[in-house]
Formats: C-alpha cells, structure tokens, sequence
C-alpha cells in the first residue's frame, strides 16, 4: 500500500517517533470518560489519529474506536501501541482515510476527535469537507473534541496559509459596503433631517433587541428574562424619547 503522504514531514521517521512518545490529552480524556457514562453505544472516531497516542487510552476506556490518518507510517507506528497496550477486551481499527472522505456510516458515533487535524486542511473547501463529514458520522448528541494548533505549538517561522477570495466572500463584502453601511448612511441622515439629531438617535439604541431578535430567529440562541427586560427599559426610554412633546402654557403660537 503506498503511503499518500510519502515525502511530507508526516511520514518522517522522526516526526513519527515524537508522536510514539507524545502523551494523551487529558482534557480529552476526562471528556471522554463522562461521555462514556451517558453513552451506550461508546462509538469513537479519532481523525488524524497519528500514533494513537489518544486511541489507546480511549479504548482502555472502554470506547470502540476507529482512528483514521492519511501517513501510512503513523497507522503503523499505532498498529505497533496497539499490540503492545491492548488485549481482546479492547476494541481499536485503524484505516487510512483522509478528513473530508470518511469510510464511516452516518450518524454512527458518539464521540468524534478533531486532534490537531481539522487546522491542516490546504483550502477552506477541504476544511469545511472535513467538517460536514464529521456531522454526518456523528450520532444525535454526540460529543465533539476539536484541538488546533496555535502560534505557540508552531514554529516561530511558520507562515499562514493564504485564504481564498469566492464569489460568495465578494458579494458578502458588496453587501456590507453598499447596503449596510453606504445605503444605511443615507438613509439615516435623511432621517436626520426629518426628525432632527435626538430622535434619529434613537435607532441606536433599539440594535441591542433587534440583535436578539435575529439572534433568536436565525441563530436558535436563548432569550432569558434579564435579556426581556432590558429589552423593554430601552424600548420604553426609545419611546420617551420619540412621542411628541406637550405644547407649553404661555408659549407663543
């Protein structure tokens, strides 16, 4: 079987070997010992398992568990823990899979992995591939582990990857530039000028419900009641603001 990532720092013998020796991650693993509590069915899948430094002790947990790399020398370096760790009791697979093609059923696991692999995707179409393949293998209220690389845990060298500029990025900018901000200008110094600069104002103030409004509608979030109230205090103070005023005794016609 030919390795796809023949020649790439992934393959290395010595990137390999630091991987044999790197320890689990304990957040990971407490995560994984409440989920396994609540979780009959105790299905994992570990992407870009590496070495298995993290599915080993998920199947010493008691998890079934699937990892999946794209270096066939880590799938090895992990075939060699799993001898050496586990028994029959256990239960680990491991197969050669990329992250955005997964050989996994759908809605078939209650915990999923994201070790240090979702960050390594060369464009955005594979990451956002990698990540609706990980919602469709995962079973209703299953439990999700994301681990990223940050600026600490790379070189100090290291170069970002140069982002992609879609016809959707354009138009949202388009949008942003013409309607929200451009149009929205003219809209409101008319309304300045109908008005006057006290009440026009106004409409600053009413964002923060309007914000929970669409955060309720398009987002699913929660309103609370301390959120209803404040709510209303600024509807009310808007609507002190905005009513017409009573014509004052003696003033001139």
């Amino acid at each position: 079987m030919a390795d796809p990532l023949a020649g790439s720092a992934w393959s290395k013998p010595a990137t390999v070997a630091g991987f044999v020796t790197s320890p689990p991650n304990a957040t990971l693993l407490r995560l994984a010992g409440e989920e396994l509590r609540r979780s009959p069915a105790c299905r994992a899948l570990d992407l870009g398992c590496g070495a298995a430094r993290n599915a080993v002790p998920l199947a010493m947990q008691g998890w079934r568990v699937l990892g999946l790399d794209l270096s066939l020398p880590m799938l090895q370096a992990a075939r060699e823990r799993m001898r050496a760790e586990l028994d029959s009791r256990h239960r680990l697979q491991l197969a050669l899979s990329p992250m955005d093609r997964l050989p996994v059923a759908d809605r078939s696991c209650e915990l999923v992995v994201a070790h240090g692999i979702w960050n390594l995707a060369r464009s955005s179409a594979e990451f956002r591939a990698a990540v609706r393949e990980a919602a469709r293998v995962s079973a209703d209220g299953a439990a999700l582990f994301v681990f990223t690389f940050s600026r600490n845990t790379l070189p100090a060298d290291a170069a970002p990857v140069h982002g992609e500029i879609t016809s959707t990025i354009l138009v949202n900018m388009l949008l942003l530039a013409l309607v929200c901000s451009a149009a929205a200008y003219v809209l409101y110094f008319r309304l300045i000028a109908d008005i006057g600069p006290t009440r026009a104002m106004t409409v600053t103030f009413l964002m923060p419900a309007f914000g929970m409004l669409w955060g309720r509608l398009f987002l699913d979030e929660t309103i609370t009641l301390p959120m209803l109230a404040g709510a209303v205090l600024i509807v009310a103070g808007t609507a002190g603001v905005v009513r017409p005023r009573p014509a004052l005794r003696g003033a001139p016609p």
